[in-house]
């Protein structure tokens, strides 16, 4: 589990604002023609949407920072306001589960988020997921 210091705090949340502004939102649909399209990042051009944001993220943490890739799980949560799903990048941390999130630049606990139905990635079987809440 990550220990959420003040420099990791400050590290998570400068990441968390440096991929929101550096990425412009665009569906799936709209950049590949498919509802919906996994893909490793953001593509050229810095477009994606929801998921794009997290994995992107999510390489950042690891791959430059090294942050441990089994504290850092893909999350699904449905936004009520919105009335759609949506994805986000989980830190499991000792503190509890922090987002970083394309929605908003500051960083919530997810019982603080106000999303529903909350599932994340399993770490012990591949291309699997859990309930957490």
């Amino acid at each position: 589990m990550i220990v959420l210091t003040a420099a990791k705090l400050s590290e998570l949340l400068r990441v968390n604002r440096e991929i929101n502004k550096a990425v412009a939102y665009k569906t799936d649909t709209e950049n590949y023609g498919k509802v919906d399209l996994w893909t490793d990042g953001v593509k050229a051009g810095n477009l994606g949407d929801c998921e794009d944001y997290a994995i992107a993220k999510r390489n950042v943490l690891v791959k430059q920072l090294n942050y441990p890739r089994e504290n850092l799980l893909m999350g699904t949560c449905f936004v009520p306001e919105a009335n759609e799903w949506h994805a986000v990048l989980l830190v499991m941390a000792f503190e509890g589960v922090l987002v970083l999130d394309n929605r908003r630049d500051n960083l919530l606990f997810y019982d603080q988020t106000g999303y529903t139905q909350w599932r994340r990635e399993d770490v012990s079987v591949s291309d699997s997921w859990v309930a957490f809440v």
